[in-house]
């Protein structure tokens, strides 16, 4: 064997339990930190999934709804705008001020029930949604369509604070219509 030759000890039998062990250190601590990653930057919205709830809601307290229309589990585009604006704490946070959130899932890989599929599916079909995501603010009213778009590069304060001028300018309209 060559002098300057070290025989690597990494494969070594005596090793390789410890660096399993050190492995597993370093993945527990990588979750770690993509946890309070997440934690800092990230707030779940609250999304109702079921449509006649919200609907029922919106009505209620004359909010518009903010039907989300994604694909949970194969939508990319969805998941960055979940993760850029629905999951930051002030869009999380402000949004029920506002609007009255419904998340529309598609999934591929797993089941919905039966009449949540259902509605969603008669939604879909109802709005002309035929790319994921698309996001509607609609006037829970009247069934006027406030706004429509798919994925937005947007910080989520700016959209809060559209989905706020858009409801308020709608409603002032209602109330001018009403007037005469």
């Amino acid at each position: 064997m060559d002098p300057g030759f070290r025989e690597a000890t990494c494969c070594a039998p005596e090793q390789i339990g410890r660096n399993k062990t050190t492995m597993k250190k370093h993945f527990i601590g990588f979750l770690i930190l993509i946890a309070a990653i997440t934690s800092l930057n990230g707030k779940a919205t609250s999304w109702e999934t079921d449509y006649e709830r919200a609907f029922e809601r919106a009505l209620l307290e004359d909010k518009p709804l903010l039907l989300f229309f994604t694909g949970s589990d194969w939508c990319v585009w969805c998941h960055k705008l979940d993760l850029e604006v629905f999951g930051v704490a002030v869009f999380a946070d402000g949004i029920d001020r506002f609007a009255v959130p419904v998340l529309l899932d598609f999934p591929q890989r797993r089941r919905l029930p039966p009449a949540q599929a259902k509605i969603n599916r008669v939604l879909r079909d109802r709005w002309k949604v035929e790319a994921f995501p698309t996001v509607l603010l609609v006037d829970s009213q009247t069934g006027s369509l406030l706004w429509r778009h798919s994925y937005l590069a947007i910080e989520a304060s700016a959209y809060l604070e559209a989905i706020e001028k858009a409801s308020e300018a709608f409603k002032n309209s209602r109330r001018e219509y009403r007037s005469r």
